[in-house]
């Protein structure tokens, strides 16, 4: 099948059931349908799916979660500039400009109304973004949830609430994390009403008796040591000699003169 025909048979099939909608449907105007056409079949048809991305059979409205993410990545290619790729025919600037302000205005009203349960509100828990934000804004505590469920979902939408249902198993789950956090925020609390205190610990005031008996025993060793030092060097002073010596206890030469 053409590939212009396909999409234009996707968009008005689906435009077609809802001509009389009360509300208005999100759905790409099909003037547009000639700059994909020429700009992004050749490469996203359904035969070459370059990238996995097949646009011959998306069709206009977009009224799921895959068709919503599959335009989205449409309007963020061609908004930076990544598709066409430069070696390709470029689009007419006025008429890009144009689709990209269509498309961009549709996926405003399919995130309305993808979001929107019909008027029957959809009971499901909160995921865990949404949990670890909620306990952080209330009691300044960061969480690790990685205990919680996974959130399902579809592709980058984490809020499907048909996929987040609670069990009593992880209702508890749920409990046992929020009890930490409020226990760990009433402990940060009682901390800030603590005086602080600081100990100052002198080594010469805690040093244990044994290591105070061989300081001791060191001292008076070295106080021996300066004495006989003292009386060589008069004594070699006096008698106008040069004599070398090795302090014994110290395992160090020294030379001081009149001695070598």
């Amino acid at each position: 099948m053409n590939c212009k025909v396909a999409l234009l048979l996707a968009g008005f099939g689906l435009a077609g059931t809802s001509v009389y909608a009360d509300d208005p449907q999100a759905i790409v105007p099909e003037k547009h349908l000639d700059l994909m056409y020429d700009h992004c079949m050749d490469c996203h048809n359904a035969d070459t799916q370059k990238g996995k991305v097949n646009l011959e059979d998306l069709p206009l409205e977009v009224n799921t979660l895959q068709h919503a993410e599959l335009w989205q990545k449409v309007l963020d290619v061609m908004n930076s500039g990544e598709m066409p790729p430069e070696n390709k025919r470029q689009p007419d600037k006025v008429a890009k400009a144009d689709f990209l302000e269509d498309l961009a205005k549709t996926m405003v009203l399919a995130r309305k109304k993808l979001s929107d349960s019909g008027g029957q509100i959809t009971m499901r828990r909160l995921n865990r973004r949404e949990y670890h934000n909620t306990i952080e804004s209330l009691t300044g505590v960061s969480l690790n949830v990685e205990s919680l469920p996974a959130d399902g979902g579809a592709g980058s939408f984490d809020t499907v609430g048909a996929s987040q249902f609670i069990s009593s198993d992880q209702f508890e789950q749920y409990l046992e994390l929020g009890r930490t956090a409020i226990d760990e925020a009433f402990a940060r609390h009682a901390s800030l009403d603590q005086k602080v205190m600081t100990f100052r610990v002198e080594p010469e005031e805690t040093v244990n008796v044994e290591s105070a008996k061989w300081m001791k025993r060191l001292e008076e060793n070295h106080q021996r040591y300066l004495g006989w030092k003292a009386g060589v060097y008069l004594s070699c002073s006096a008698a106008g000699e040069t004599y070398s010596y090795r302090a014994m206890w110290s395992g160090l030469g020294e030379t001081r003169s009149p001695f070598c």
